[in-house]
């Protein structure tokens, strides 16, 4: 009878040891597995879906007319008088500047004198003409044929009176010297004449010549003249259209020039526009004509609807310029403002997060979540999976092939992870 209760109370011990020591084996095993769990990286899934890519971009720009006028001078003046201020509005008419036009006025006085001078010597060439010249030799000439057909006259007279014996012999022969010399005058009168010809002929072109540069010198100075004049008129520079004054170069005092506009004016003719940059893969999804939103910066905080109007090559840099044309009359120009642009640009099947597309040597992937059962239960390990992309937005990459749509995708980790890494879910 003892005996069987020391047997019993035997197996009594037994069993609780062996309860015991059943707990212990389950609290360690669960313990292992939870040390080692916290250990391994964390990791966060989604599961591919489909849907739309929608490219958004957002840029800071400022709004400028598209009209914008830069006033320049031909001349050099002192600057007297500034009228207005950056930022002032002018209608078309208004006073800008007054520059010092008295220098200008002095130099008219004296170039209307020198053109006044030109002309004199001009008129005086025109009344020295060489046919008056010529006149007085031929005038000689006659005046010699005269003189000689007269003495042949006396000559004939002398030689019948001599015949008849009424005069002497001396007295024919003063008459027949007159008439050689009478001969000899109309031959050098010719001569006179004929050099004078040769001479007039050079003398002529010579004038001509001459004429034709005071023609030359004086409408040159007639053309300074008028240059003066409109400078002079444009000392008073005045605002060419409605508008903003944006800058103002030069100070009372300084002596403006063409190294850079007197003053810059944006005019509301033409509208307004904003200027952005954006990367080349941004713009490659944009085309002239999509709308966008405008944002100002102002207390108001209003938004503006656009259209993008042009799209450029960036000076200098790897992006592009985007111009968006606004449609609003009450802009000033130089507003700050967010240009956003947001457009759907293709559909997909599946669509993963970027952060989950990886690149290795053998091109793209993205890692998968596999479960297995495992001597402690359910285990997760890492397996690579290539994929085929396609295009992206801001957030999403649509992936061609190489997805069934059952995966659960990888998207963030607590450590680095590769394939086959065993992993815990967060």
């Amino acid at each position: 009878m003892e005996d069987t209760k020391k047997i019993d109370m035997r197996k009594k011990k037994i069993l609780k040891v062996g309860q015991v020591f059943l707990v212990i084996i389950i609290f360690f095993t669960f313990t292992s597995k939870s040390i080692r769990n916290l250990t391994l990286p964390k990791v966060s899934t989604v599961d591919a879906k489909s849907g739309s890519l929608i490219i958004e971009i957002a840029r800071d720009g400022i709004i400028n007319a598209v009209k914008r006028i830069e006033h320049y001078i031909d001349f050099s003046a002192t600057v007297k008088e500034v009228k207005v201020s950056v930022g002032d509005s002018v209608v078309t008419g208004d006073t800008i500047l007054v520059l010092d036009k008295e220098p200008l006025e002095r130099d008219l006085i004296k170039k209307e004198i020198a053109l006044k001078r030109l002309k004199l010597q001009y008129d005086n060439a025109v009344a020295g003409n060489i046919e008056d010249i010529l006149y007085t030799y031929e005038q000689k000439i006659k005046e010699a044929e005269t003189e000689l057909s007269k003495i042949e006259e006396e000559v004939k007279i002398k030689e019948q009176l001599y015949n008849e014996g009424a005069v002497a012999k001396r007295e024919l022969d003063n008459a027949v010297s007159q008439l050689d010399l009478a001969k000899i005058k109309l031959e050098n009168a010719n001569n006179d004449l004929e050099k004078q010809l040769e001479k007039s002929d050079r003398e002529k072109e010579n004038r001509e010549r001459e004429m034709e540069l005071m023609k030359l010198d004086i409408s040159n100075a007639e053309i300074e003249i008028e240059e003066l004049k409109k400078m002079i008129k444009n000392c008073t520079v005045i605002a060419t259209n409605d508008g903003i004054i944006k800058e103002i170069n030069f100070k009372e005092g300084m002596v403006a020039n063409n190294s850079k506009p007197l003053y810059v004016l944006d005019s509301p003719d033409k509208g307004f526009e904003a200027t952005v940059a954006v990367n080349n893969e941004e713009s490659q999804y944009l085309e002239t004509g999509d709308r966008v939103q405008v944002f100002l910066k102002s207390e108001s905080s209003s938004s503006l609807n656009g259209e993008i109007k042009t799209i450029k090559d960036a000076e200098n840099t790897d992006k592009k310029l985007i111009t968006v044309g606004l449609e609003d009359q009450n802009l000033k120009g130089g507003e700050a403002v967010e240009v956003y642009i947001k457009k759907p640009i293709g559909s997909y099947k599946y669509l993963v997060p970027r952060q989950a597309l990886r690149t290795d040597e053998q091109g793209k992937f993205v890692f998968i979540l596999e479960e297995r059962q495992g001597p402690l239960g359910k285990e997760y390990y890492v397996v690579r999976n290539g994929v085929t992309e396609g295009d992206s937005d801001n957030n999403n990459v649509g992936i061609f092939s190489g997805l069934m749509g059952s995966e659960r995708i990888i998207v963030r980790s607590s450590k680095p992870i590769s394939e086959g890494s065993l992993v815990t879910i967060e």
